[in-house]
C-alpha cells in the first residue's frame, strides 16, 4: 500500500517528513543568529517556508525570538505596518511584560528607611522600609496588595518588643487594606510601610552607646 505523500504543494511538511535538509538548516539557522540578512532564492516547491519554520524551532531553542510574518498577505504598505506592530506586540510573552511593568515600577520608587519600626530590645529589631511607587499611565490601574504583618506585628523574644506593624497607603494618606485589588487613578502613587522586626532581650540592657548610635542616625526618633 503507498504511503501517504506529506510533500502537498503550498504546505509546510510535519517535523517528522522533514529529512535531509541538515546542513541548509544548520546555515540558515546560524546566519539569522549572528543577524544576517538573509534572502531564499529557489525553484517553487524547494521547501522553503518548511525549511524557514524548521529554522525557527531552532533558533527558539536557542532562547531566540522569532517572529513568522506573511508580507503577501496585505494589500498596502499602511496595512502591512500595523499587521507587523500587531504581531510585534504578541511576542511578549507574561514574563517579558512583568520584567518591563517591575523595570517601570522600581525607575519611579523612592525607597527610604522606616524610623522607630525595629522593636526595642538589648538588640533591636531590623527596621522596616518605606517605599513609595506609581504607574505612569493615562488609565487607571489595578493595585494588588499581598502583605503579612500589617495586622500582628512581629513579635519580639527574651523580653524584646514587638516591631511596627506593616501598612499599605496612597501618598495623600488614604488607607488601603494590605490584602485586597484597589483601582487608583493616574498620577495616584502607593506607599508601603514595610514591617519591623521584633526585638531581642530586654530593652533596659541595650548599651547606652548604641542607644545614642540609633539616635544620630534616625534608626530611633525617641
Amino acid at each position: 500500500m503507498p504511503a501517504d505523500n506529506p510533500f502537498v504543494y503550498g504546505e509546510i511538511v510535519p517535523a517528522d517528513a522533514f529529512v535531509g535538509r541538515d546542513n541548509a538548516l544548520r546555515r540558515l539557522a546560524g546566519d539569522l543568529a549572528n543577524g544576517q540578512k538573509v534572502f531564499l532564492i529557489s525553484p517553487r516547491r524547494y521547501g522553503k517556508s518548511s525549511l524557514v519554520r524548521q529554522t525557527f524551532h531552532a533558533l527558539a531553542r536557542q532562547k531566540i525570538t522569532t517572529l513568522e510574518f506573511t508580507v503577501s498577505s496585505f494589500s498596502s504598505y499602511v496595512a502591512f505596518l500595523e499587521g507587523y506592530a500587531r504581531a510585534l506586540v504578541s511576542l511578549q510573552t507574561r514574563a517579558v511584560q512583568t520584567r518591563g511593568w517591575i523595570r517601570d515600577l522600581f525607575s519611579t520608587a523612592k525607597p527610604e528607611v522606616r524610623p522607630d519600626s525595629g522593636g526595642a530590645g538589648r538588640w533591636r529589631g531590623g527596621l522596616g522600609m518605606i517605599v513609595e511607587f506609581g504607574v505612569e499611565t493615562d488609565e487607571d490601574w489595578l493595585f494588588t496588595a499581598s502583605f503579612e504583618r500589617a495586622r500582628i506585628p512581629c513579635q519580639g523574644l527574651l523580653g524584646g518588643g514587638p516591631g511596627a506593624p506593616g501598612r499599605v497607603e496612597t501618598a495623600d494618606g488614604r488607607a488601603l487594606d494590605a490584602k485586597a485589588q484597589h483601582w487608583l487613578r493616574p498620577g495616584e502613587r502607593v506607599v508601603l510601610h514595610t514591617p519591623g522586626g521584633g526585638g531581642y532581650g530586654d530593652a533596659r540592657q541595650r548599651d547606652p552607646a548604641l542607644i545614642a548610635e540609633d539616635i544620630a542616625t534616625g534608626r530611633i526618633t525617641r
